[in-house]
């Protein structure tokens, strides 16, 4: 039987499906770029790519992330309608409209 959920531990896994795996994308991505272009191993093209993509690739990540971060509460049997509407009231979730059904 699943355990109930509480807003808390939602909001904590989003932290850990949303925010650090983008944080460590950006780095990751940013540090290989400074470290390609202080050994000159990239052109300035290439250079310039690898910052608009560390840019667009955690961008990419998030957006893609938050929809299934948002579905997640719904599809957990655990979750009561009560927590439900505690995360509407916060604003957490953006799907305001699906959970109050």
């Amino acid at each position: 039987m699943n355990k109930p959920i509480t807003v808390d531990e939602a909001i904590k896994k989003g932290q850990r499906m949303l925010n650090y795996p983008v944080q460590c994308i950006l780095l990751l991505m940013l540090g290989i770029g400074f470290y390609a272009g202080t050994q000159k191993l990239a052109s300035p093209r290439i250079l310039l790519l690898g910052f608009v993509l560390a840019i667009v690739l955690p961008w990419l990540y998030w957006s893609i992330m938050v929809t299934k971060w948002r579905l997640w509460p719904l599809m957990w049997s655990g979750m009561s309608m009560n927590s439900k509407k505690e995360l509407c009231r916060n604003d957490l979730s953006g799907a305001r409209a699906v959970f109050l059904k």
